[in-house]
């Protein structure tokens, strides 16, 4: 198999937090499996200072390609400024187990993979953002079918970086360091989050913004 295989640990302060979050990772086929743990008792340096405290432990196992997409996802949402979120490679193990973590994973796309696709003319699915009066290829892209639009929002970040989340969809989000690649990002996790409610035969939810707009003041 050319396709390598690894563990991400992630760490979190609230347990049910982090489990909720793996499920939906489960859920968007980004890993295949996740194991929580809790409690566990972390010890760690922090601006100078030792700090020790009770955290929720996750462990996923997935592609080595899904990394990046994992990482960018978790760091958007996660309450710490320098989120634990790690991969480590696995090696070897049970064939049957290791084809499955592929089979589970087989139809995500890593970001790069999935810009690639897109750049080939090949995409199957455009999704709206708050931006798209501005970015003409996607508005004529969304002419050429009829599809469901949700509203998404970007934002830029105070170390220079972008992070998007949608309204209608809880929990989809995207965080990247151009505004185009969390645009794509953005794109590719509601595809995600919508295939799965799909095959799970949850309903679809129908977007409930109907307008955006900026709005500007004068400086007090």
């Amino acid at each position: 198999m050319s396709e390598s295989y690894c563990e991400i640990v992630i760490t979190a302060p609230d347990a049910e937090w982090l489990t909720d979050l793996t499920r939906q990772l489960v859920h968007e086929g980004l890993c295949a499996s996740a194991h929580n743990f809790t409690p566990v008792r972390s010890i760690y340096r922090w601006q100078g200072e030792v700090h020790e405290r009770t955290e929720g432990r996750a462990s996923l196992h997935t592609r080595r390609s899904l990394v990046p997409a994992i990482v960018a996802r978790v760091k958007a949402v996660h309450p710490y400024e320098v989120p634990d979120i790690s991969a480590r490679p696995i090696v070897d193990g049970n064939p049957d187990y290791l084809r499955w973590i592929l089979d589970e994973t087989e139809n995500v796309e890593a970001p790069s993979q999935a810009r690639a696709r897109h750049h080939r003319g090949q995409a199957q699915r455009h999704f709206a953002s708050a931006y798209r009066t501005e970015h003409h290829e996607t508005s004529a892209a969304l002419a050429e079918a009829p599809v469901t639009q949700y509203l998404v929002i970007i934002e830029r970040d105070e170390e220079g970086g972008y992070s998007a989340w949608a309204p209608d969809l809880p929990g989809v989000v995207a965080a990247a360091d151009t505004y185009d690649e969390c645009l794509q990002l953005m794109r590719e996790a509601v595809a995600f989050h919508l295939e799965g409610m799909r095959e799970d035969g949850e309903p679809i939810p129908q977007p409930s913004t109907v307008a955006a707009t900026v709005v500007t003041l004068d400086a007090a």
